[in-house]
């Protein structure tokens, strides 16, 4: 059995724009079960770096991933390991050197090995690693979380299920508002039938048409026995790169199903005006089906293929059974009874159908507010008292966590703020850094609003971001906005100002 694949990321510290895309990088690959062996996380407190690095590039590693930049083109590390790496490569062949190129850099020895293209959509350029390391396809990580409590939905998967024995190809979009459940719809699918998904998410600035179309060609790659045409190099490429791309794959001979989720999401600034959303093509071969979702908003979208939508909120009598099924399970999985019974001796069944209520239907209301029952956060409130809907949830909370006390919390209200515009996850540390704030009162304001985030681990600790969509549209909603005091405006200059400052201190790092 081949050993499965060990990374060296290769990287220096002296450009912060080349150690947060090294840790990301590092963080993506772990997600997706390989290893990464990066610098500082993985030398042992007290031991010789020297020592540990020349253990790692000559005896632990099979790939070698180094970021090559203006600012890493004159680290010693980073000379010190290429020379490593070179030594390992000329004694064991199998051992791979992966390049990438961050602008225009020249480097002797990349004429010897095929670089790989850089991306500044992180996703995207993950997508071209993991295509480099040639692994077997693997549904999404978002897949997982999306669909851990997934309940009912089968009239959705019917009706695509009849639209594909009706068509030989054609696009089937998931339309419904925010909270919903299209994401998980899209997972749920991709779980079940193992299908090419691509998620777009406007809240970690993964949201760009060239990082979908890198993303989509990679897990082709890794699925189908033809010969696909090579990673578009920029988003200049992109008008005609699909079609290209769609009709190598219907070679396969297979019926292709491409999922591509929060079409409404997708950052439309680089497409001239009439492009399709994402620069989808405007024809779809035979055998190549896209299941789309996007919330009611129009997105630019022609095409000659068979077209039908599916409504969420046309069906209502589904949707408000899937939730009383999932509030059923919610009740047994987070021991719900004894809040049940003392709130005025409820029933379980009435307790579902009055939040079923309360949720108009909507899953990111109850992903929210049944935790908080579970935690106590609403032991002294009758369910008849919770907030309706959720947009009526994020009220309720804005108003519980102080943002409308007189005076206003500023400090508090700038940092959601500012976290909220950042558009990648970031550190609570890189945040107080950011905002020149102090570390502790940054980390309590992340700890007050952390059901709105997402999660994760890179630099050796959890890195933030904004969970969902909808949060965003709250807080830039223009009547929160005003009273909070802040400017959506202002707060992005502010961000590019202290970037561009930290940037042009970075070689005193």
């Amino acid at each position: 059995m081949a050993q499965s694949p060990v990374v060296f990321v290769s990287h220096t510290v002296r450009d912060h724009r080349d150690h947060d895309l090294a840790h990301r990088l590092a963080e993506g690959l772990t997600q997706r079960g390989i290893r990464a062996w990066i610098a500082p996380d993985d030398v042992s407190i007290g031991a010789d770096w020297q020592e540990q690095l020349v253990s790692a590039l000559l005896e632990q590693c099979t790939h070698f991933l180094v970021i090559l930049s203006a600012a890493s083109a004159d680290a010693e590390w980073v000379r010190a390991e290429i020379d490593l790496a070179r030594r390992r490569r000329e004694s064991d062949p199998s051992f791979t050197i992966l390049p990438l190129v961050v602008g225009d850099q020249r480097h002797e020895f990349l004429d010897r090995f095929q670089r790989i293209p850089y991306q500044p959509d992180v996703p995207a350029q993950l997508a071209l690693i993991l295509d480099a390391l040639d692994l077997p396809a693997e549904p999404p990580a978002r897949v997982a979380e999306l669909t851990e409590h997934f309940v009912g939905r089968e009239n959705v998967f019917a009706a695509f299920d009849a639209f594909r024995a009706r068509h030989d190809r054609g696009l089937f979009t998931v339309v419904g508002d925010p909270g919903e459940g299209k994401s998980a719809i899209c997972a749920e699918f991709s779980r079940r039938t193992g299908c090419v998904t691509h998620f777009n998410l406007r809240a970690e600035g993964a949201h760009r048409a060239l990082g979908c179309a890198v993303n989509v060609r990679a897990q082709l790659a890794r699925r189908l026995a033809v010969t696909l045409p090579g990673p578009p190099a920029g988003t200049a490429e992109l008008p005609g790169y699909w079609t290209r791309l769609l009709e190598a794959a219907a070679r396969a001979g297979e019926p292709l199903v491409i999922a591509v989720d929060a079409l409404d999401e997708v950052d439309l600034s680089d497409h001239p005006d009439g492009t399709n959303v994402l620069f989808l093509p405007e024809s779809l071969p035979q055998g190549v089906y896209l299941l789309l979702t996007r919330r009611r908003s129009a997105v630019p979208l022609v095409n000659r293929a068979p077209q039908d939508t599916y409504d969420l909120g046309a069906h209502r009598g589904e949707s408000r059974a899937d939730v009383v099924e999932y509030l059923r399970n919610a009740v047994t999985r987070l021991d719900l009874t004894p809040w049940i019974v003392e709130r005025h001796g409820l029933d379980k069944e009435g307790f579902v159908e009055t939040l079923a209520d309360k949720s108009q239907c909507n899953f990111m209301y109850l992903h929210y507010v049944l935790p908080q029952i579970a935690d106590g956060t609403y032991r002294a409130v009758d369910v008849t008292e919770l907030p309706e809907g959720l947009q009526g949830y994020y009220q309720d909370h804005w108003r519980r966590m102080g943002m409308q006390q007189q005076p206003l919390p500023r400090r508090k209200i700038h940092i959601v703020y500012v976290m909220s515009e950042l558009s990648r996850p970031v550190s609570g540390t890189f945040l107080a850094d950011l905002l020149r704030e102090d570390p502790t009162e940054v980390q309590s304001v992340l700890e007050e609003w952390k059901q709105f985030l997402h999660v994760g681990h890179a630099h050796g600790g959890r890195v933030y971001s904004i969970y969902h969509a909808s949060f965003l549209d709250f807080l830039h909603d223009k009547e929160i906005v005003r009273a909070a005091g802040e400017s959506i405006t202002r707060i992005n200059e502010e961000i590019a100002d202290r970037l561009y400052a930290d940037l042009f201190g970075a070689d005193d790092a």
